[in-house]
């Protein structure tokens, strides 16, 4: 039980309906927002992350907006995946370095943090990749690729694993998602995570989101606790409509940078033979 074992080795929590945990953790905190608000949802009650670390599925697309927790969700994961197999391997493939730091850095926190894993680091190097490798000999390696990182999967390529995450999927290059997903080749049973919020593009997570084979979690961003309306009023301020879409409803939507938008596109689109194709008095060539 991943969120059971999160709470009691971690201190990390996502289930938390009476507010105890809350209450415990944060305490002037929470005394002053009950004063004031007494029907405020507790900031560690999260069941979509419950749902998302408790599902059993090895093929699971998280479709979420900003802020929701779905990186952290991702870091959990790993970390019981890691703890609780000998020599289990993990690949983590996003399209930005920054990404890779922020995450790695979450997961040594989260470790040497805990009163019963903080000496189970073995090793820990930042070059030529991420590695955090713990004493029960799990391993987990991160690489970026895709035209955001200027880099491309072949690193990960050779790599082998046990588990394989994207995280911001839709920002990473087809042909380097291609090229990841060939790691699982030789371990058909491995889990496959991917999290993104959308860009508007229809390419390989927008596919794997519609694909009956894997299981899709979506939640916008107001799923969080802390959402509120005035939050909500700032983003549509701040945000573009379809910006509002992508961050926020984690909607496909179209893509906001490009002049041919996709529903237009598609709205376009007829069958037709080639041959029979004559010019048009009123077309613009």
């Amino acid at each position: 039980n991943p969120v059971k074992w999160a709470a009691e080795v971690l201190d990390w929590h996502c289930w938390d309906p009476e507010g105890t945990t809350w209450a415990r953790k944060d305490p002037e905190e929470h005394q002053a927002i009950m004063a004031v608000d007494p029907d405020r949802r507790s900031k560690s009650h999260r069941p979509y992350q419950h749902a998302m670390l408790a599902c059993t599925s090895t093929r699971k697309v998280f479709r979420c907006g900003r802020q929701i927790g779905k990186t952290a969700v991702l870091g959990v994961a790993m970390l019981f995946h890691m703890f609780t197999n000998s020599d289990f391997k993990i690949v983590l493939i996003t399209p930005y370095q920054s990404q890779i730091e922020l995450i790695f850095k979450n997961l040594e926190d989260l470790i040497r943090n805990s009163p019963y894993l903080g000496n189970s680091i073995k090793r820990s190097v930042k070059a030529p990749n991420y590695q955090l490798e713990l004493h029960n000999g799990s391993l987990i390696k991160g690489f970026t690729a895709g035209t955001k990182s200027g880099g491309g999967a072949g690193a990960a390529r050779g790599s082998s694993a046990n588990m394989l995450v994207f995280d911001e999927a839709d920002y990473l290059d087809k042909a380097d998602m291609d090229a990841a997903l060939s790691i699982i080749t030789n371990f058909p049973n491995a889990s496959v995570w991917m999290s993104s919020t959308p860009s508007g593009k229809r390419e390989k997570y927008f596919e794997t989101c519609l694909s009956p084979g894997w299981k899709e979690f979506y939640y916008p961003s107001y799923v969080n606790p802390n959402w509120t309306e005035q939050l909500d009023r700032d983003f549509r301020t701040i945000l573009t409509e379809i910006g509002y879409k992508h961050e926020v409803l984690a909607d496909f939507g179209e893509q906001e940078e490009g002049v041919f938008q996709v529903p237009h596109v598609e709205a376009a689109q007829v069958e037709y033979n080639y041959a029979d194709m004559k010019p048009q008095s009123t077309w613009h060539y």
